[in-house]
């Protein structure tokens, strides 16, 4: 009878942590250091005078549950802090005024995996998020106003949905065979969007950034983007690019600016300022060009 009501008591229990009803720490003051794999939230807006929340565990989640958690933009400290962690899920809050790297992933070889949902990264002195090492997501998320780039994201990261304005260098960059779709990028200081080789570049906007709106490196996939009144090219492509269907304005310099060896197709660009006008500049080497329509 005994072992018949433990078998339900277990099974029960395993059902509820399958249907999501795990129960979560929650971290009252900062800074906190998790140190076992689980859930953990906040209820309270809170301030630290170091970093936020230092990471030392794989398979994590923070759901910052609506609040912000803040520094006070002074020291090397970040808000949101790991080292060669795996699988943590950062999500629903605000990170603002820490005096590095409102979220950051230190280690290039073995941080991984790791999804930022919905966070707002305000004011942070070096970057708003930076993911480095691999795979990771970074989807419906706002940075703004941060002293280095906005958004970061290491090899073969997805970068979706995001807004990115007001920050003191690049909005957003994507190392190699990343997908960077659907972003905004407004107004920041240097280029609005920058993805690095062999990466996709699809569905973005970049108005009037300081550098080249979309920055993408070679062998690369650019399509259905807008760049206009920036400071540089709208979008410039490297060797061996595909450059599809954009539209490109108001450049400071080139509409369309490629390298050697890529195809384009189905582009506008029209008003960009380089030699007097409209202009899409494209190297001779190899570069197979269709339906582009340049305008006065």
């Amino acid at each position: 009878m005994k072992k018949g009501i433990y078998f339900v008591m277990v099974v029960c229990l395993m059902l509820l942590v399958s249907a999501g009803f795990v129960e979560a720490t929650v971290i009252t003051s900062l800074p906190y250091t998790i140190t076992k794999s689980g859930l953990y939230t906040i209820d309270a807006n809170l301030r630290s005078s170091g970093h936020g929340i230092i990471v030392n565990a794989n398979n994590v989640t923070i759901d910052l549950n609506g609040y912000t958690i803040s520094g006070n933009k002074t020291g090397f400290y970040h808000g949101v802090y790991m080292n060669g962690r795996s699988n943590v899920e950062i999500r629903d809050g605000t990170i603002r005024d820490f005096g590095a790297y409102g979220i950051y992933e230190e280690s290039v070889l073995s941080g991984n995996s790791h999804r930022i949902i919905n966070v707002r990264v305000v004011k942070n002195k070096f970057g708003g998020i930076e993911l480095r090492g691999s795979n990771h997501i970074v989807k419906d998320c706002s940075a703004s106003y941060n002293g280095g780039s906005g958004i970061y994201a290491g090899t073969g990261s997805t970068v979706n949905g995001n807004a990115a304005y007001n920050n003191e260098l690049r909005g957003f960059v994507a190392d190699n065979s990343s997908t960077v779709s659907g972003n905004t990028a407004c107004t920041n200081g240097s280029f609005g969007i920058y993805a690095n080789i062999g990466s996709t570049v699809n569905g973005n906007t970049a108005n009037g950034n300081g550098g080249c709106g979309i920055y993408a490196k070679s062998g690369s996939m650019v399509s259905g983007n807008s760049a206009c009144n920036n400071g540089g090219s709208g979008i410039y492509a490297d060797l061996g690019s595909s450059i599809k269907n954009n539209t490109a304005y108001n450049n400071q310099i080139y509409g369309i600016d490629l390298s050697g060896y890529s195809l384009v197709d189905g582009n506008t660009a029209y008003s960009n300022n380089q030699i007097g006008g409209s202009f899409s500049n494209v190297s001779p080497c190899e570069t197979c060009v269709f339906g582009i329509n340049v305008a006065p």
